[in-house]
Protein backbone atom coordinates (compact mmCIF):
# COMPACT_ATOMS: atom_id res chain seq x y z
CA UNK A 1 0.00 0.00 0.00
CA UNK A 2 1.05 3.23 -0.74
CA UNK A 3 2.41 6.08 1.13
CA UNK A 4 1.24 4.64 4.51
CA UNK A 5 3.60 4.94 7.20
CA UNK A 6 4.08 5.65 11.29
CA UNK A 7 4.16 8.76 12.75
CA UNK A 8 6.61 10.26 15.21
CA UNK A 9 5.26 11.08 18.98
CA UNK A 10 5.95 14.82 19.88
CA UNK A 11 4.97 15.75 23.64
CA UNK A 12 4.06 19.53 23.80
CA UNK A 13 2.14 21.73 26.04
CA UNK A 14 -1.55 22.66 25.41
CA UNK A 15 -3.35 25.75 25.97
CA UNK A 16 -7.16 25.56 26.59
CA UNK A 17 -9.88 27.77 25.78
CA UNK A 18 -13.64 27.52 26.05
CA UNK A 19 -16.00 29.97 23.81
CA UNK A 20 -19.19 30.00 22.99
CA UNK A 21 -20.12 28.72 20.12
CA UNK A 22 -21.14 25.25 20.90
CA UNK A 23 -17.74 23.83 23.22
CA UNK A 24 -14.75 24.48 21.46
CA UNK A 25 -11.28 23.50 22.50
CA UNK A 26 -7.90 25.07 21.28
CA UNK A 27 -4.19 24.08 21.79
CA UNK A 28 -1.01 26.15 20.32
CA UNK A 29 2.09 24.44 19.44
CA UNK A 30 5.13 24.88 17.41
CA UNK A 31 5.25 27.15 14.27
CA UNK A 32 5.27 25.38 11.46
CA UNK A 33 2.96 22.14 12.67
CA UNK A 34 -0.65 21.36 11.22
CA UNK A 35 -3.38 22.97 12.40
CA UNK A 36 -6.64 21.22 12.47
CA UNK A 37 -9.71 21.38 13.20
CA UNK A 38 -12.96 18.90 14.05
CA UNK A 39 -16.99 19.44 14.78
CA UNK A 40 -18.54 16.29 16.19
CA UNK A 41 -22.10 16.41 16.63
CA UNK A 42 -22.60 16.56 20.35
CA UNK A 43 -20.62 15.28 23.43
CA UNK A 44 -23.37 13.88 25.59
CA UNK A 45 -22.25 10.58 27.22
CA UNK A 46 -19.03 9.15 28.09
CA UNK A 47 -17.88 7.25 24.39
CA UNK A 48 -18.50 10.92 23.04
CA UNK A 49 -16.59 12.57 25.16
CA UNK A 50 -13.63 10.13 24.72
CA UNK A 51 -14.21 10.09 21.11
CA UNK A 52 -13.23 13.87 21.34
CA UNK A 53 -11.01 13.67 23.79
CA UNK A 54 -8.95 11.35 21.91
CA UNK A 55 -9.10 14.09 18.93
CA UNK A 56 -7.29 16.11 21.55
CA UNK A 57 -4.81 14.13 23.10
CA UNK A 58 -3.27 12.64 19.77
CA UNK A 59 -2.87 16.37 18.50
CA UNK A 60 -0.90 17.49 21.35
CA UNK A 61 0.94 14.07 21.63
CA UNK A 62 2.05 14.79 17.76
CA UNK A 63 2.81 18.41 17.88
CA UNK A 64 -0.54 20.10 15.81
CA UNK A 65 -2.56 23.12 16.72
CA UNK A 66 -6.07 21.77 16.97
CA UNK A 67 -9.63 23.34 17.54
CA UNK A 68 -12.33 20.72 18.84
CA UNK A 69 -16.24 22.18 18.68
CA UNK A 70 -19.47 19.87 19.24
CA UNK A 71 -22.62 20.83 17.91
CA UNK A 72 -24.95 19.73 20.22
CA UNK A 73 -26.74 18.03 17.90
CA UNK A 74 -27.44 20.74 15.75
CA UNK A 75 -26.71 20.28 12.02
CA UNK A 76 -27.12 24.25 11.32
CA UNK A 77 -24.76 24.72 14.08
CA UNK A 78 -22.33 21.87 12.87
CA UNK A 79 -22.12 23.91 9.75
CA UNK A 80 -21.67 27.08 10.50
CA UNK A 81 -18.62 25.30 13.15
CA UNK A 82 -16.84 23.74 9.97
CA UNK A 83 -17.22 27.25 8.07
CA UNK A 84 -15.96 28.82 11.02
CA UNK A 85 -12.71 26.04 11.47
CA UNK A 86 -12.22 26.91 7.43
CA UNK A 87 -12.05 30.11 8.33
CA UNK A 88 -9.57 30.25 11.34
CA UNK A 89 -7.32 28.43 8.66
CA UNK A 90 -7.51 24.75 9.72
CA UNK A 91 -4.66 22.72 7.56
CA UNK A 92 -7.53 19.54 7.73
CA UNK A 93 -11.05 19.32 8.58
CA UNK A 94 -12.75 16.21 10.39
CA UNK A 95 -16.38 16.24 10.95
CA UNK A 96 -18.34 13.60 12.74
CA UNK A 97 -21.60 14.43 11.06
CA UNK A 98 -25.02 14.91 12.95
CA UNK A 99 -26.73 14.25 9.58
CA UNK A 100 -25.30 12.43 6.10
CA UNK A 101 -26.42 15.09 3.81
CA UNK A 102 -27.35 18.65 6.51
CA UNK A 103 -23.44 18.92 6.64
CA UNK A 104 -23.28 19.18 2.22
CA UNK A 105 -22.79 22.48 2.71
CA UNK A 106 -20.09 22.45 5.28
CA UNK A 107 -18.02 19.92 2.93
CA UNK A 108 -19.08 22.27 -0.18
CA UNK A 109 -17.07 25.00 1.91
CA UNK A 110 -14.22 23.13 2.33
CA UNK A 111 -13.87 22.19 -0.92
CA UNK A 112 -14.12 25.84 -2.20
CA UNK A 113 -11.26 26.40 0.03
CA UNK A 114 -8.87 23.51 -0.79
CA UNK A 115 -9.40 22.11 2.86
CA UNK A 116 -9.33 18.03 3.08
CA UNK A 117 -11.97 16.28 5.02
CA UNK A 118 -12.57 13.39 6.74
CA UNK A 119 -15.03 11.89 8.38
CA UNK A 120 -15.07 9.76 11.37
CA UNK A 121 -18.06 7.25 13.08
CA UNK A 122 -20.71 9.67 11.35
CA UNK A 123 -20.52 10.15 7.48
CA UNK A 124 -21.45 13.20 5.05
CA UNK A 125 -22.83 12.28 1.86
CA UNK A 126 -20.62 14.60 -0.31
CA UNK A 127 -17.94 13.42 -3.13
CA UNK A 128 -15.23 15.37 -1.72
CA UNK A 129 -14.81 13.28 1.37
CA UNK A 130 -11.54 11.76 1.09
CA UNK A 131 -12.01 8.87 3.38
CA UNK A 132 -15.00 7.64 6.00
CA UNK A 133 -13.36 6.10 9.27
CA UNK A 134 -16.38 4.19 10.82
CA UNK A 135 -17.58 0.95 11.85
CA UNK A 136 -19.55 -1.26 9.89
CA UNK A 137 -22.65 -1.98 11.25
CA UNK A 138 -23.19 -5.04 9.31
CA UNK A 139 -19.50 -6.79 9.55
CA UNK A 140 -20.77 -6.39 13.62
CA UNK A 141 -24.04 -8.26 12.83
CA UNK A 142 -22.58 -10.56 10.86
CA UNK A 143 -19.38 -11.49 13.80
CA UNK A 144 -22.07 -11.72 16.81
CA UNK A 145 -24.07 -13.93 13.70
CA UNK A 146 -20.63 -16.14 13.87
CA UNK A 147 -20.44 -16.60 17.54
CA UNK A 148 -24.04 -17.52 17.81
CA UNK A 149 -23.88 -19.95 15.57
CA UNK A 150 -20.93 -21.34 17.22
CA UNK A 151 -22.75 -21.68 19.97
CA UNK A 152 -25.88 -23.43 18.27
CA UNK A 153 -23.11 -25.63 17.15
CA UNK A 154 -21.03 -26.72 20.23
CA UNK A 155 -23.78 -26.19 22.84
CA UNK A 156 -27.54 -26.84 21.86
CA UNK A 157 -28.33 -30.59 20.83
CA UNK A 158 -28.12 -32.34 18.36
CA UNK A 159 -24.25 -30.88 19.09
CA UNK A 160 -22.06 -30.50 15.63
CA UNK A 161 -24.95 -29.31 13.87
CA UNK A 162 -26.53 -25.30 13.73
CA UNK A 163 -29.93 -25.63 15.00
CA UNK A 164 -32.07 -23.78 17.71
CA UNK A 165 -34.14 -20.80 17.91
CA UNK A 166 -32.54 -17.11 17.91
CA UNK A 167 -34.78 -14.12 19.98
CA UNK A 168 -33.28 -10.65 17.15
CA UNK A 169 -34.00 -7.78 18.99
CA UNK A 170 -33.47 -5.29 16.76
CA UNK A 171 -33.64 -1.02 16.06
CA UNK A 172 -36.55 0.32 14.22
CA UNK A 173 -37.12 -0.66 10.48
CA UNK A 174 -35.68 1.68 8.01
CA UNK A 175 -33.10 3.28 10.25
CA UNK A 176 -29.66 2.54 8.52
CA UNK A 177 -27.96 1.73 11.54
CA UNK A 178 -30.66 -0.58 13.34
CA UNK A 179 -31.20 -2.02 9.20
CA UNK A 180 -27.04 -2.52 8.98
CA UNK A 181 -27.05 -4.50 12.17
CA UNK A 182 -30.24 -6.61 11.18
CA UNK A 183 -29.38 -7.13 7.79
CA UNK A 184 -25.27 -8.08 8.95
CA UNK A 185 -27.27 -10.49 11.71
CA UNK A 186 -29.15 -12.43 8.80
CA UNK A 187 -26.16 -11.96 6.10
CA UNK A 188 -24.60 -15.13 8.51
CA UNK A 189 -27.80 -17.01 10.28
CA UNK A 190 -29.73 -17.11 7.08
CA UNK A 191 -27.54 -19.74 5.53
CA UNK A 192 -28.56 -22.38 8.48
CA UNK A 193 -32.23 -23.55 7.33
CA UNK A 194 -32.67 -25.04 10.60
CA UNK A 195 -32.04 -22.18 12.96
CA UNK A 196 -35.30 -20.37 13.52
CA UNK A 197 -34.96 -16.99 13.94
CA UNK A 198 -38.15 -14.55 16.14
CA UNK A 199 -37.76 -11.39 14.90
CA UNK A 200 -38.86 -8.22 17.32
CA UNK A 201 -38.80 -4.73 16.96
CA UNK A 202 -37.91 -2.87 19.85
CA UNK A 203 -36.60 0.24 18.89
CA UNK A 204 -32.99 0.36 20.66
CA UNK A 205 -34.79 0.37 24.20
CA UNK A 206 -34.68 -1.15 27.26
CA UNK A 207 -38.29 -1.30 28.01
CA UNK A 208 -39.68 -2.52 24.43
CA UNK A 209 -37.16 -5.16 24.74
CA UNK A 210 -37.61 -6.34 28.33
CA UNK A 211 -41.57 -6.45 27.01
CA UNK A 212 -41.23 -8.14 24.02
CA UNK A 213 -38.48 -10.85 25.22
CA UNK A 214 -40.81 -11.71 28.10
CA UNK A 215 -43.62 -12.16 25.40
CA UNK A 216 -41.29 -14.64 23.75
CA UNK A 217 -39.60 -16.32 26.33
CA UNK A 218 -42.98 -17.15 27.72
CA UNK A 219 -44.80 -18.54 24.16
CA UNK A 220 -41.10 -20.21 22.81
CA UNK A 221 -38.01 -21.96 23.93
CA UNK A 222 -35.20 -19.88 22.66
CA UNK A 223 -31.60 -20.72 22.84
CA UNK A 224 -29.33 -17.53 22.00
CA UNK A 225 -30.62 -13.48 21.86
CA UNK A 226 -28.94 -11.13 19.71
CA UNK A 227 -29.68 -7.64 20.99
CA UNK A 228 -28.38 -4.92 18.11
CA UNK A 229 -27.19 -2.77 20.79
CA UNK A 230 -26.68 -2.56 24.59
CA UNK A 231 -29.94 -1.64 26.21
CA UNK A 232 -31.56 -3.84 24.46
CA UNK A 233 -29.76 -6.95 25.38
CA UNK A 234 -30.04 -5.36 29.14
CA UNK A 235 -33.89 -5.66 28.35
CA UNK A 236 -33.64 -9.32 27.47
CA UNK A 237 -31.70 -9.96 30.59
CA UNK A 238 -34.10 -8.52 33.04
CA UNK A 239 -37.39 -10.00 31.24
CA UNK A 240 -34.90 -13.41 31.80
CA UNK A 241 -34.68 -12.71 35.35
CA UNK A 242 -38.33 -11.22 35.78
CA UNK A 243 -39.22 -14.88 34.84
CA UNK A 244 -37.55 -16.18 37.72
CA UNK A 245 -34.72 -17.94 34.79
CA UNK A 246 -30.88 -17.87 34.88
CA UNK A 247 -29.66 -15.71 32.25
CA UNK A 248 -26.65 -18.18 31.74
CA UNK A 249 -29.02 -20.28 30.59
CA UNK A 250 -29.12 -18.35 27.07
CA UNK A 251 -26.29 -17.23 24.67
CA UNK A 252 -26.82 -13.36 25.08
CA UNK A 253 -24.82 -11.09 22.53
CA UNK A 254 -25.01 -7.55 21.75
CA UNK A 255 -23.20 -4.65 19.99
CA UNK A 256 -21.58 -1.63 21.86
CA UNK A 257 -19.52 -3.04 25.33
CA UNK A 258 -21.45 0.21 27.38
CA UNK A 259 -20.30 0.50 31.05
CA UNK A 260 -23.37 -1.68 32.08
CA UNK A 261 -23.06 -4.53 29.36
CA UNK A 262 -19.29 -5.18 30.40
CA UNK A 263 -20.63 -5.25 33.96
CA UNK A 264 -23.40 -7.98 32.87
CA UNK A 265 -20.59 -9.42 31.10
CA UNK A 266 -18.81 -9.94 34.11
CA UNK A 267 -21.34 -11.04 36.13
CA UNK A 268 -22.01 -13.61 32.98
CA UNK A 269 -25.19 -12.45 32.16
CA UNK A 270 -23.77 -11.49 28.79
CA UNK A 271 -21.81 -13.39 26.83
CA UNK A 272 -20.41 -10.84 24.09
CA UNK A 273 -20.36 -7.55 22.89
CA UNK A 274 -18.88 -6.23 19.52
CA UNK A 275 -17.36 -2.80 20.54
CA UNK A 276 -16.16 -0.13 18.63
CA UNK A 277 -12.63 1.49 18.42
CA UNK A 278 -13.98 4.69 19.89
CA UNK A 279 -10.59 6.55 20.95
CA UNK A 280 -8.83 5.27 17.34
CA UNK A 281 -11.38 7.63 15.33
CA UNK A 282 -9.91 10.57 15.20
CA UNK A 283 -6.71 9.79 15.98
CA UNK A 284 -6.91 7.45 12.18
CA UNK A 285 -8.47 10.44 10.72
CA UNK A 286 -5.63 12.83 11.38
CA UNK A 287 -3.55 9.87 10.29
CA UNK A 288 -5.43 10.41 6.75
CA UNK A 289 -5.31 14.20 6.50
CA UNK A 290 -1.67 13.89 7.18
CA UNK A 291 -0.89 11.52 4.78
CA UNK A 292 -3.21 13.54 2.23
CA UNK A 293 -1.34 16.67 3.23
CA UNK A 294 2.22 15.42 2.52
CA UNK A 295 1.87 13.19 -0.30
CA UNK A 296 -1.63 13.84 -1.76
CA UNK A 297 -5.04 12.06 -2.17
CA UNK A 298 -2.93 9.49 -4.48
CA UNK A 299 -1.36 7.79 -1.56
CA UNK A 300 -4.78 6.96 0.02
CA UNK A 301 -5.56 3.41 0.12
CA UNK A 302 -7.47 1.60 -2.61
CA UNK A 303 -10.67 -0.05 -2.30
CA UNK A 304 -10.07 -3.55 -1.87
CA UNK A 305 -7.05 -2.69 0.43
CA UNK A 306 -6.51 -4.54 3.99
CA UNK A 307 -5.50 -2.12 6.43
CA UNK A 308 -3.27 -3.62 9.43
CA UNK A 309 -0.83 -2.78 12.31
CA UNK A 310 1.68 -2.86 10.04
CA UNK A 311 0.22 -0.09 7.84
CA UNK A 312 -0.58 2.16 10.58
CA UNK A 313 0.31 2.17 14.39
CA UNK A 314 -1.68 4.24 16.62
CA UNK A 315 0.19 5.59 20.08
CA UNK A 316 0.69 8.19 22.24
CA UNK A 317 0.84 9.12 25.96
CA UNK A 318 -0.67 7.48 28.68
CA UNK A 319 -3.96 9.74 30.35
CA UNK A 320 -5.26 9.37 33.48
CA UNK A 321 -3.28 6.49 34.01
CA UNK A 322 -4.05 4.24 30.94
CA UNK A 323 -3.05 4.27 27.34
CA UNK A 324 -6.13 4.14 24.86
CA UNK A 325 -4.31 2.96 22.18
CA UNK A 326 -2.13 0.10 23.18
CA UNK A 327 -4.92 -1.87 21.52
CA UNK A 328 -4.59 -1.51 17.83
CA UNK A 329 -6.20 -4.92 17.14
CA UNK A 330 -9.50 -2.76 18.56
CA UNK A 331 -9.51 -1.30 14.81
CA UNK A 332 -7.50 -3.25 12.52
CA UNK A 333 -7.56 -5.22 10.43
CA UNK A 334 -10.22 -2.22 8.33
CA UNK A 335 -11.22 -2.88 5.18
CA UNK A 336 -11.25 -0.38 2.30
CA UNK A 337 -14.58 0.07 0.27
CA UNK A 338 -16.29 2.54 -0.92
CA UNK A 339 -19.76 4.30 -0.08
CA UNK A 340 -21.81 3.42 -3.08
CA UNK A 341 -20.10 -0.31 -3.03
CA UNK A 342 -21.33 -0.44 0.57
CA UNK A 343 -24.89 1.35 0.46
CA UNK A 344 -25.77 2.23 -2.90
CA UNK A 345 -29.35 3.30 -1.66
CA UNK A 346 -28.27 5.31 1.05
CA UNK A 347 -25.53 7.33 -0.69
CA UNK A 348 -25.63 9.52 -3.84
CA UNK A 349 -22.23 10.35 -3.70
CA UNK A 350 -19.33 7.75 -3.66
CA UNK A 351 -16.13 7.98 -0.86
CA UNK A 352 -13.44 5.94 0.33
CA UNK A 353 -14.73 4.06 3.21
CA UNK A 354 -12.42 2.52 5.97
CA UNK A 355 -14.34 0.15 7.62
CA UNK A 356 -12.54 -0.44 11.12
CA UNK A 357 -13.06 -3.95 13.17
CA UNK A 358 -14.51 -4.06 16.50
CA UNK A 359 -13.14 -6.14 19.52
CA UNK A 360 -15.62 -9.07 21.08
CA UNK A 361 -15.41 -8.63 24.30
CA UNK A 362 -16.35 -11.54 26.94
CA UNK A 363 -15.70 -12.56 29.99
CA UNK A 364 -12.06 -12.90 29.32
CA UNK A 365 -11.13 -9.22 28.76
CA UNK A 366 -13.92 -7.73 29.83
CA UNK A 367 -11.79 -6.06 32.44
CA UNK A 368 -9.04 -4.26 29.95
CA UNK A 369 -8.67 -0.78 31.03
CA UNK A 370 -8.28 0.45 27.44
CA UNK A 371 -12.24 -0.33 26.77
CA UNK A 372 -14.04 2.60 26.32
CA UNK A 373 -16.60 1.72 29.07
CA UNK A 374 -13.90 1.09 31.55
CA UNK A 375 -12.35 4.47 30.91
CA UNK A 376 -12.94 6.68 33.79
CA UNK A 377 -12.59 10.38 32.04
CA UNK A 378 -12.96 12.70 34.56
CA UNK A 379 -16.41 14.71 34.45
CA UNK A 380 -18.09 11.50 33.17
Amino acid sequence: MKGLGMLKIILIPALVLTILCGFTISAIARDGEYFFGITTKQVINVWEALFQESFRWYCEDHGYRYTAMEARGDPSLQVTQARRLIDMGVDGLIIAAQEARALRPAVEYAKQNNVPVVTTDADVDHEYVSIYIGFSGVRAGEALSEEIVQYLKNEIEPVGEVAGTVLELRGPIGGASADDRHDGFRNVMDQYPDVRIIEVVADFRRGPAKTESERILLAHEVDAIYGANGPMAEGAVAAIEALGEDPADYFVATIDAMPSVIEAIGEGKIDVALDQPCPFYNPLGIYFLTLILEEGEEALPEPGDIITTDDILIEGSERHGVDIWAYNEMWAPAIVTTTLTENPDRYEYDHLWLQTSGILVTKENYDMDSLWGNFELPGW
